[in-house]
């Protein structure tokens, strides 16, 4: 019988016999494995990395959103504070300015000039009276315009005229009671840049 152990040209020292091939073959393999295990966890990393950067750069998106979302909240708080703090010394100078004309109802002579005068002299602080005028001679009838300051560049504009009603009683109407600019904007010294269209087609730089 064929032994594939026995080699008739081997020395007889060796005892005929090779056994060394398997044990090559299984090392090659070995080292096969090994090779192609470490190229999965590079590629594992990879991907761990890059969900990490991810995941920075969308926090760091909403972080900043976030944060102009509560500036831009602080902002609109602000004017609305600053309108009613306005409204309400608007309202303290109606009040004064209505006093003063009762006062002087009635009055002949020299009454209702004095009325200009009175009112021109009230004093509320933040309150700026623009303009006193009466309607009529010898009457309390007048023409008010006054404006309150809300910040640098905004002011509550109120123009009250007094009248006699159906009743032939003084009574008064609002005719303006809004916000108006007191200062323009001065778009260079905020740092920002104002960029208009041509008629050729392309961008200038301006500023006012």
């Amino acid at each position: 019988m064929y032994n594939p152990y026995d080699d008739p040209y081997a020395p007889e020292s060796s005892g005929g016999k090779q056994i060394h091939i398997e044990y090559k073959r299984n090392n090659l393999f070995k080292n096969k494995k090994t090779g192609s295990a470490t190229i999965n966890a590079g590629g594992a990393i990879i991907i761990i990395i890059f969900v990490v950067l991810c995941l920075t750069i969308f926090s760091l998106l909403s972080f900043t959103t976030a944060f102009a979302d509560k500036r831009l909240s602080d902002r609109t708080l602000l004017g609305v504070q600053q309108y009613y703090e306005a409204d309400t010394l608007a309202e303290r100078m109606l009040a004064a300015v209505w006093t003063q004309c009762l006062a002087h109802d009635g009055i002949s002579g020299d009454g209702p000039w004095l009325l200009e005068q009175s009112i021109q002299a009230i004093e509320i602080p933040g309150v700026e009276i623009i303009s006193v005028s009466l309607l009529e001679p010898f009457t309390p009838l007048a023409l008010v315009a006054y404006q309150t300051q809300m910040n640098e560049v905004q002011a509550l504009y109120s123009e009250i005229e007094i009248y006699y009603n159906g009743h032939q009683r003084l009574d008064y109407k609002i005719l303006k009671w809004h916000i108006i600019l007191t200062a323009d904007f001065d778009y260079a010294n905020q740092g920002q840049d104002v960029w208009v269209w041509d008629d050729d087609g392309s961008f200038d730089f301006w500023f006012d």
